[in-house]
């Protein structure tokens, strides 16, 4: 019986862990840690060699969320799927300022609501999935906001 409730417990914290250590966990994280670069940022495609990179938003203390890294035509992009229900992206629009990190680089950046549907869609179909074709169209609940240097 005492190994069965220890096998419990050791699997529920383990089920914790990885939640909270998952890419795309619900809980946000702290502030980013890294070397800040300062320097005018022109070309973000370099973020395409990550998959997630970390987006630090500080209204009223620095939280960070991992998000997936985008770039098109060389501009830095942050996508947010299901937006309309989460706490970030309206933080991110009363407050631009932002901090984007991608690898162990973390780059002082305005994040921007893209609103034009062309340049939504063309961003959106970038994305490839694992079978190499385009996403499709963009959903209704998906937001895509710009970086840039600040």
């Amino acid at each position: 019986m005492k190994r069965v409730i220890f096998g419990a417990l050791v699997g529920l914290v383990l089920i914790v862990i990885g939640i909270v250590l998952l890419p795309m966990s619900p809980i946000p994280g702290g502030a980013l840690r890294g070397d800040v670069v300062d320097d005018e940022i022109s070309d973000w495609s370099f973020v395409m060699e990550h998959r997630f990179c970390r987006l630090e938003i500080s209204q009223p203390n620095p939280t960070s969320r991992t998000v997936t890294c985008l770039a098109s035509d060389g501009q830095g992009y942050v996508g947010c799927m299901r937006c309309p229900d989460k706490e970030w992206p309206q933080m991110i629009m009363e407050e631009p300022a932002a901090r984007y990190q991608a690898g162990t680089n973390i780059y002082p950046v305005t994040v921007m609501k893209v609103t034009d549907p062309a340049e939504r869609q063309r961003v959106w179909e970038s994305r490839r999935g694992e079978d190499g074709e385009p996403a499709g169209p963009v959903p209704d609940n998906y937001w895509l906001f710009k970086i840039t240097s600040r």
